[in-house]
């Protein structure tokens, strides 16, 4: 018999325990064959072994006796914070359902599964950029335990996946990749063409087109032939597109096309995208003329060197001018025009360069803004102070031409004789465009005798 006691020296009721004899040598079996046996302590501490027979060996023997406590359970805390304990698998193809599907458990501060929770989890892709489909989600937890099923992804990328609900800590699975499927359809992922697309010059931007599976991913195993072609009645009649290469074989799913450009001006060119998939049609842009001033003379009416009525300034432009660009109120690009009410200003030293400088405006034609540009009248100055005059503008289409006539002074000034040749530079608006919104580019010079 042995008395079972804590550390303090109190009894302990119930605890298992285990009598043990040699199992070889000078020893015996307790009642029922065996060497070892256990008994739970009675209420007072005391567990006594069943009969003890000593086998034929001669020797002494120990009998030992240890004891265990009774039983008990631990239960797991509140519930604290969500586990990924299956994360979805390594790598799948857009589209397809995860073979691993997630599994998220609800935990204690310590790691247990709270097994009476049901608390409702959502999955979502970290960070955003892409999206998680599954058959629920959000999905309440089972015994502590939320089993996904049929979740999917369609954007091809590496990404992670986070668990939440409510208040618990959220969870992050392991990174894993959405790979793209196989090409199905052919997409303009760079526009051809843009607002400073020129006839005859290569484009700005340069077309590029993929092959892409069914949810727009780059199929980068993916290869083929693309093939660039103006989409029929867009543009100017008659305009032809030429590139680098055309057609083109593809690259890791890509069609980069080069040296693309056509040949003729023209509003609402597209481009058409044809391959081994359904044809596909460019954003619409804009070929514009090459738009340049080509000449600028200086024409004089009255005193050589003197400014005076009648004199006038005719600049000639590369290309047809979309008239609006200059007056507001000039809507037809055909027709001839002009505004007697225009005005010039002479800006003393207020070029660039400090020499005076001549601009434009008029009152009340155009809604009081002409664009033509700025004129600097170089190492001469035209007069002895600040000045402006009444001038005519003109413009001819046919021609390309503008021409500015002076008219009487507004300002009461004394004109500088000029007695030398001097070099007198244009600078144009920038708000002047073709009519296909091509902009205008260059300056254009005069050198000889002013007025």
């Amino acid at each position: 018999m042995v008395l079972v006691t804590d550390k303090g020296g109190s009894p302990l009721p119930g605890a298992a325990v285990t009598f043990t004899a040699p199992t070889s040598g000078a020893s015996g079996t307790f009642s029922g064959g065996s060497a070892s046996v256990v008994v739970d302590a009675d209420n007072n501490g005391r567990a006594t072994s069943p009969a003890f027979s000593a086998n034929t060996a001669a020797g002494s023997y120990t009998v030992s006796a240890s004891a265990a406590s009774a039983s008990f359970t631990i239960t797991p805390g509140a519930a604290a914070k969500l586990a990924f304990t299956t994360d979805p698998s390594a790598s799948t193809v857009a589209g397809s359902a995860f073979a691993s599907q997630p599994v998220v458990k609800v935990q204690d501060t310590y790691g247990n599964t709270v097994t009476g929770d049901t608390s409702s989890v959502t999955l979502a892709v970290t960070g955003g950029g892409a999206t998680v489909s599954c058959t629920a989600n959000p999905l309440a937890a089972s015994a502590g335990v939320a089993t996904f099923a049929g979740c999917t992804m369609t954007k091809a990328g590496t990404w992670t996946l986070t668990a939440t609900a409510g208040a618990l800590a959220s969870a992050a699975s392991a990174s894993f990749a959405i790979t793209p499927g196989a090409a199905a359809k052919l997409a303009f992922i760079q526009q051809p063409g843009n607002t400073s697309t020129v006839a005859g010059s290569a484009f700005a931007s340069q077309p590029v087109v993929a092959l892409q599976d069914t949810y727009g991913n780059l199929a980068t195993s993916s290869s083929g032939t693309i093939s660039l072609a103006i989409t029929a009645g867009t543009g100017t009649s008659g305009a032809a597109l030429s590139c680098t290469t055309n057609p083109l074989a593809t690259a890791s799913g890509l069609a980069t096309f080069a040296g693309c450009k056509i040949n003729l001006a023209g509003n609402g060119y597209t481009l058409t995208a044809s391959g081994p998939f359904t044809a596909v049609v460019s954003t619409p842009f804009i070929v514009a003329a090459s738009l340049t001033p080509t000449s600028l003379a200086l024409v004089n009416a009255g005193s050589n060197g003197i400014m005076d009525v009648g004199d006038s300034i005719v600049i000639t432009y590369s290309t047809t001018v979309k008239a609006s660009t200059f007056c507001s109120d000039w809507t037809s690009d055909s027709t001839a025009y002009s505004v007697t009410d225009g005005i010039m200003a002479i800006g003393n030293n207020t070029a660039a360069s400090g020499f005076d400088q001549l601009t434009f405006s008029t009152t009340p034609s155009c809604g009081g803004v002409f664009n033509v540009g700025t004129i600097d009248v170089g190492t001469i100055k035209l007069t002895l102070g600040n000045a402006s005059y009444r001038v005519t503008f003109a413009w001819d289409p046919s021609l390309r031409r503008m021409t500015i006539t002076v008219g009487a002074p507004i300002t009461a000034t004394t004109g500088k004789e000029v007695k030398e040749e001097t070099t007198v530079t244009y600078s144009p608006s920038a708000t002047i465009t073709d009519p296909f919104g091509g902009v205008i580019v260059g300056t254009s010079t005069f050198i000889g005798r002013v007025f």
